[in-house]
C-alpha cells in the first residue's frame, strides 16, 4: 500500500495520481528508448475502458507530461514520449518501489 501512497504523494499535484497512470508511465519506461504510437499507449491502461484511456492520455499530453511528436514516415501517426519531467519523478518513483520490494523480501 506505501508504494500506491507514494505514487499518489508524488504525481497529485500534476494530477496524476489515479494509478492508472502508473501503469501507463511505467510501460513507457520498459519502452523509453523508442518514441510509442498514441493509439497503442491506451493498451497500457488495462483497467480502464478505451474511452477513458483516450481521456487519460489526451490529458497528459495537454499538461506537458507526455510529449506528442509526428510520425517521421507518415505524418498521421503520432508519437509519444515520456516528458523529462515525468521521466525524473518516474525514476525515483521506481527506484523508492525497488528498494520496498527488497525490504520485503529481506523482512
Amino acid at each position: 500500500m506505501d508504494i500506491d501512497t507514494h505514487w499518489a504523494q508524488t504525481f497529485q499535484a500534476a494530477g496524476l495520481s489515479h494509478l492508472d497512470y502508473c501503469d501507463l508511465f511505467t510501460q513507457m519506461w520498459l519502452r523509453r528508448k523508442e518514441a510509442l504510437r498514441k493509439t497503442d499507449l491506451y493498451a497500457l491502461m488495462p483497467n480502464v475502458c478505451p474511452r477513458t484511456a483516450v481521456k487519460y492520455v489526451q490529458s497528459a499530453i495537454d499538461g506537458g507530461f507526455l510529449l506528442e511528436h509526428p510520425g517521421t514516415h507518415d505524418r498521421r501517426v503520432r508519437l509519444v514520449t515520456l516528458s523529462d519531467k515525468v521521466r525524473g519523478d518516474l525514476e525515483r518513483f521506481l527506484d523508492y518501489s525497488a528498494r520496498r520490494f527488497k525490504a520485503a523480501l529481506m523482512e
